[in-house]
């Protein structure tokens, strides 16, 4: 089931209340149209160092930190998120 009508609908009526700025409808609109989080096979993560989101298949649960091929719990990564921005 999508969403998006619903969300289109309320974004619209929270521009239209004075609730909400068009920009922030905008990014609303576009940020529910691309996945949080794209997640990778662990066999192709990076093993530089690199700060990743790591998917530990035990707990089902992500964890943050490097990847170095010793834990047979994790079985996908994904790039560290950013943070949010701060005007």
């Amino acid at each position: 089931m999508s969403y998006q009508p619903l969300l289109q609908n309320l974004v619209t009526t929270c521009v239209a209340d004075g609730r909400i700025s068009v920009n922030v409808a905008r990014r609303i609109i576009a940020e529910s149209e691309t996945p949080a989080v794209l997640w990778l096979p662990i066999a192709v993560a990076p093993q530089d160092g690199t700060r990743l989101l790591l998917w530990d298949s035990e707990s089902k649960r992500p964890v943050f930190g490097s990847w170095r091929c010793d834990n047979p719990k994790i079985t996908h990564f994904a790039a560290e998120p950013a943070g949010p921005e701060v005007p």
